[in-house]
């Protein structure tokens, strides 16, 4: 059984810090192999290539899906907004990284005050 090939769009922010060594395990976890664009090999690439976005663009495009991960914020950067469009348009699952899950997370009583506001209890 042939296994699917992710790429993993992320901020240039995160290239080779810790959060993208746990995304990449996560991912690889789920058996997924892993395209990172951080890859020296491919960063040399779309260096020789001139246009780095168009470079990485190709890269989508060989891959059988896309996961991202936003900024802690929450918001998506311009270049990881490029991969996700063209996975798209594509037809190609994308798959968002969980973040802040702690922080958002609500505990009962705040659980059920929220479904009271919204009409559900």
């Amino acid at each position: 059984m042939r296994k699917f090939l992710v790429y993993y769009a992320h901020p240039m922010y995160l290239y080779g810090k810790a959060q993208e060594d746990r995304d990449i395990e996560m991912l690889e976890q789920m058996g997924f192999i892993v395209m990172n664009p951080a890859d020296p090999d491919y960063a040399t690439e779309a260096e020789l290539r001139g246009n780095r976005m168009q470079y990485f663009l190709t890269l989508v495009e060989r891959c059988d899906g896309l996961a991202f991960r936003g900024t802690p914020e929450g918001l998506i950067t311009c270049g990881v907004a490029e991969e996700i469009k063209t996975a798209q348009n594509l037809g190609r699952p994308v798959i968002e990284l969980p973040s802040m899950v702690k922080r958002r997370t609500l505990n009962i009583p705040d659980t059920l005050e929220y479904l009271h506001q919204v009409g559900e209890r």
